[in-house]
Order: C-alpha cells, then structure tokens, then sequence
C-alpha cells in the first residue's frame, strides 16, 4: 500500500477557556443551524465544543482547500453528515473533555479522540475482542482502552458505517501508534489522559490550534 498524499488533523485543547465574548466574535460564522443545534444542549460545556467544533471545521476548510463561507450540512446513510455546497470533501469530528478534532479530506476520514477509560469492563463485552482484553489488562488499562475505542470509532467514522456495524467486529489488539491495516492506515496519539485516532487513506499530520489561530478567521 503507497500513500501520495498528507491529511491535516487540527486539534483544538483549550475548549475549557473558551469564554462567551470569545464565542460571540464568531457570530457572523454561525448559520442559524448551528445555532439551533448548539442551543439544544443543556450542558454550556456540550453548546461550546458545538461551536467551536463549526468554526475549527471552517479553519481546517480554509487552510487546506480556500473555503470559507457559512457551511451548511446534509446527511446520508447512518446519519453521515456531509457539506452539501462540497460533496467532494469528506470530514470527521470529534469532541471529549477539553479536546475538539476535525479532519477533511478529498477521500474518507474518520478521527475520534476519547479520555481514559478506565471503567471499560462494564463496555468490553460490546467493544472489545478477547486478544483486545487480554491487551488491556496487562497494563495501562484505561489507555489502552481509549486507544482501541479511538481506532475502531476512526474506522467505522472512515467507512460511514458509525457504530451500529459492531465496535467488537475490528481488533486491534497490541498494534503501534501507526500502522496499516482493513486497506487503511492508522494514527494514534497519546496527550495527558486522551488518545485520537485517524483513520485514511494518506498519511496524516496532526496540528494544534489555539484560540489565536481561530480569532485571524473574523479580522
């Protein structure tokens, strides 16, 4: 297998500073979708990762392919969103604790990013194969876990498959933080309590973004 091409991953880790004053400077970004959607949560934190995870979507849009505009979504098969202005990009989002990952692509691509788990024997009957669980238990178990989580939720996020197709039916027991494998190649990366995986086709290169990055966006 010969990849050509590099993938982008941009990572905001801040998702915890970010303040009300911040979020109204990108109100002229806001399609009244993603205003709705976001008032929906109940939880400040679940509206924040909401709007951020928008605005770092059209920061990833624009740096790797000059799009910038208000974006607007529809859905396919297994509730799969997709830019309805640009079939031809595919994208992945993700959010959990403090972290926020958006991926985009010409081909599919799926990232997902998850903290520790470290209550994963009340889940490992659904997710995890027995090669998985004997990885986990030797050690670093709440890591382990939420990298092998991380990879299998890329993959069925790469294949727009989600997780009704079965997160136990991938094994990816004792394997590096990158490598190949179901015609993909996999990237990892371990940060504080976290893991985020990639799922692609190409070679990945994962960025971080701080706020000052999102800010240039409305100046």
């Amino acid at each position: 297998m010969k990849f050509l091409f590099s993938d982008m991953v941009y990572i905001f880790e801040n998702i915890n500073t970010v303040t009300n004053d911040l979020l109204k400077k990108f109100d002229s970004l806001y399609t009244e979708e993603r205003k709705i959607k976001s008032g929906k949560y109940c939880r400040e934190d679940d509206k924040k990762k909401s709007l951020i995870a928008y605005i770092l979507l059209l920061y990833a849009l624009k740096k790797e392919y000059g799009i910038f505009e208000k974006l607007y979504f529809d859905y396919g098969k297994n509730n799969k969103p997709f830019l309805k202005k640009h079939k031809n990009i595919y994208f992945s989002i993700s959010h959990s604790g403090k972290y926020v990952s958006v991926a985009a692509d010409i081909n599919n691509i799926g990232v997902d990013v998850e903290g520790y788990i470290d209550d994963y024997e009340t889940i490992s009957r659904y997710v995890f194969s027995e090669d998985e669980m004997k990885y986990i238990e030797n050690g670093n178990s709440g890591a382990k876990a939420a990298k092998l989580w991380t990879l299998k939720e890329s993959y069925l996020k790469y294949t727009g498959t989600g997780i009704t197709d079965g997160l136990k039916a991938y094994d990816f027991a004792y394997k590096p933080d990158v490598f190949e494998k179901y015609g993909c190649k996999f990237k990892c990366i371990q940060r504080e309590k976290y893991y985020l995986s990639v799922c692609s086709e190409n070679d990945m290169t994962i960025k971080f973004v701080k706020e000052e990055d999102l800010i240039k966006l409305v100046r």
